[in-house]
């Protein structure tokens, strides 16, 4: 729970820059994941885009303070996060299931096993799943930006 005296506000716009710095870095890295499928690659992106992110969030969380006013959270701010998060579950658990169909489909694809970089890899299974995450991420986020907007 947020103890802090930010308020809607605060809330809408943070969650707005979350949502826009993931949709831009996250599926960026993927993109260029999948070209060169290694372990490697994916493990650096993922550095390299969390250190971004994090500088790009702080400068813009920074400049959200600044620009909002103080209120003390309500009733409404929980519950869009709460609806939100139930939303970015259902995504992560279809998703997930999908990952089990993916990883059962690999086994009957190549029983014998795999070259680095084809469909039965277990690095694309691995990329394939945080694709997943990201989007359970970007539902639940831009849940959030609506529902904000509505009420």
């Amino acid at each position: 729970m947020n103890t802090a005296a930010t308020g809607a506000a605060f809330q809408e716009r943070s969650n707005i820059a979350c949502l826009v710095t993931t949709a831009v870095i996250y599926p960026a890295i993927l993109v260029i994941a999948f070209l060169n499928p290694t372990p490697g690659t994916l493990i650096g992106l993922l550095i390299a885009g969390v250190v971004l992110q994090v500088i790009a969030l702080a400068v813009l969380h920074a400049a959200a303070a600044v620009f909002t006013r103080a209120e003390p959270d309500d009733e409404r701010v929980r519950a869009i996060a709460h609806r939100s998060d139930r939303l970015g579950g259902l995504v992560l658990a279809v998703g997930v299931f999908l990952v089990v169909c993916l990883t059962i489909a690999q086994g009957l694809a190549a029983p014998e096993g795999f070259a680095p970089g084809s469909f039965a890899s277990p690095i694309i299974t691995g990329y394939v799943l945080f694709a997943v995450f990201v989007a359970s991420e970007l539902a639940r986020m831009a849940h959030a930006a609506v529902l904000h907007r509505r009420a």
